[in-house]
């Protein structure tokens, strides 16, 4: 069965096409075949949407891609270590550069701290740094929300099949777009294993997964000490999409939600195996402390402390039992 990549990446709402096609064949392929007839142009979300699919299918069914060589997508999909990332050969005719803060290839979220705490988050950040203003306060919060969010794809997912990270800035469209993906349980298996939570519905759960205090791990919704040191990556990084106006999708199997400033929308028809989460935000905009009220009390959000510098002092979420 061949998965029409050109019909899924007509929809505005970057990932939501593409699961969508995976949600209409989902119980039906025998062999995952990716056609990319058409395909003029892919963001890094549908992208990673595509690669996670294809790594996690392959490893039980056939995985072949049909028409890519031919596709104009072809050579940003090499640039972005798509066809690397699948273990396919691709003659590569340019010579790779140094991405000056634009763009994170297809990067594994693999089990080394230093790496996945530190260098990918601290690459994300930058690429939002240098296509918007971010107060110098929110360099600590920023990197420790992906940080956390990376370091739970491997402490969560509960799969032996490495998750991603990818971003890129497209000045052209005026938004930076980042996300991370694995083939994990989902947010929903997850949080259910939590007593505190067993009995909340999906879409309870998916809407609760970017509330601070909330995670697999953690006894009640505030979680000890109203919630500090528990389910601060997601619910952070909402808090920055809507001070930025931006979007998040997150697809974790059966199921979808876009996030915006006007709140949450459940999104139907998608399917995805394990968990994607996929953000924009406007180039451009300009993110301050004050913008991202965490605790929702109308007041300067001030989960961590600085120095002049920017450099972090005490950190006041310290603790584990975070969802992602």
């Amino acid at each position: 069965m061949k998965l029409p990549i050109a019909e899924g990446v007509k929809s505005a709402d970057s990932v939501v096409g593409v699961c969508r096609l995976f949600g209409r064949d989902k119980d039906s392929l025998d062999a995952c075949i990716l056609d990319f007839n058409g395909a003029d142009f892919l963001n890094v979300g549908e992208i990673a949407a595509l690669a996670m699919y294809a790594r996690q299918v392959s490893r039980n069914r056939l995985t072949s891609l049909v028409n890519h060589q031919s596709a104009r997508c072809y050579g940003y999909l090499q640039r972005i270590n798509f066809f690397n990332s699948l273990g396919i050969d691709s003659l590569e005719r340019f010579v790779r550069h140094d991405p000056n803060g634009e763009f994170l290839e297809i990067t594994e979220i693999i089990d080394d701290e230093a790496y996945t705490t530190n260098s990918i988050p601290a690459q994300l950040r930058g690429i939002i740094q240098k296509a918007s203003y971010v107060d110098i306060s929110l360099v600590s919060a920023i990197d420790r929300s992906f940080g956390e969010i990376l370091d739970n794809v491997l402490n969560h997912s509960h799969t032996q099949v490495p998750g991603i990270a990818i971003a890129q800035h497209y000045p052209n469209k005026g938004f930076v777009e980042f996300c991370v993906a694995d083939a994990g349980i989902g947010i929903v298996q997850s949080l259910r294993s939590n007593p505190s939570l067993s009995a909340k519905s999906a879409n309870e759960l998916m809407e609760m997964a970017f509330e601070f205090g909330v995670g697999e791990n953690v006894n009640g919704v505030r979680g000890v000490d109203d919630g500090y040191g528990c389910g601060y990556g997601l619910a952070f990084a909402s808090k920055l999409i809507e001070a930025a106006k931006g979007q998040l999708w997150a697809v974790s199997h059966d199921e979808c939600m876009l996030l915006t400033g006007d709140g949450f929308t459940h999104v139907n028809g998608c399917w995805f195996p394990g968990t994607l989460i996929c953000a924009r935000i406007p180039d451009r905009a300009v993110l301050s402390e004050s913008d991202l009220d965490v605790a929702n009390d109308g007041l300067t959000n001030r989960p961590f402390y600085w120095d002049a510098q920017g450099n972090e002092i005490e950190d006041l979420f310290d603790g584990g039992g975070i969802l992602w």
